[in-house]
């Protein structure tokens, strides 16, 4: 697998209101706004550094606008779930961590990866979010069953199993309605050769 050492790629380090831009090489623009400005700004200065490549650490909704500006551009979008990037940091012992010095990390860990042959469906965004809230759902039963082993007095012991059911109940009901939703695109449902 070809990789993309020495393709420029760029980190976009995404919060609520702002956008941090690293570029592989190491060097960290100024932040700029998480607003349509900010994205067009970004996409200017990728187009002039000649970057194909942009990795962006999943964030919830705060990322998804730019995630979109950036795929409509034809940029190739690397979405990074957070625990890669703290490995990656591990790994290179940053010790440091501060908005654009996790930009260039991101973009210094998607310059490192394999082509990717994975295609983007929009029809996937909501759904991702989706997805990851029934997963916090099921972490929040986690951590309530483990609450639940720590109590004796029965009051305390009955509000907790009331709300690991509470939470269980509404995590099955999300996954049962999107799994529906999946199913009702053909394309999707179909099986694999």
């Amino acid at each position: 697998m070809k990789s993309h050492a020495s393709t420029k790629t760029a980190g976009i380090d995404v919060s609520k209101d702002k956008l941090d831009l690293g570029l592989s090489t190491g060097e960290a623009l100024a932040p700029f706004a998480n607003d349509a400005n900010g994205h067009a700004a970004i996409l200017a200065i990728l187009r002039r550094r000649a970057v194909t490549r942009v990795g962006i650490e999943a964030t919830g909704r705060y990322g998804l606008a730019v995630e979109a500006a950036l795929r409509e551009a034809g940029f190739e979008v690397v979405v990074l779930q957070p625990i890669q990037v703290r490995l990656f940091r591990q790994l290179q012992r940053q010790r440091a961590k501060t908005d654009p010095i996790d930009a260039v990390l991101i973009a210094r860990f998607v310059s490192g990866q394999p082509a990717r042959s994975d295609f983007h469906d929009p029809r996937f965004g909501p759904w991702r979010e989706r997805l990851l809230y029934i997963e916090q759902l099921r972490s929040d039963v986690a951590r309530e069953r483990a609450r639940l082993e720590r109590y004796a007095a029965p009051e305390l012991r009955a509000r907790t199993k009331q709300r690991i059911e509470s939470l269980t109940r509404e995590a099955k009901e999300m996954f049962a309605a999107l799994l529906a939703e999946v199913r009702a695109h053909a394309d999707l449902a179909a099986p694999l050769p």
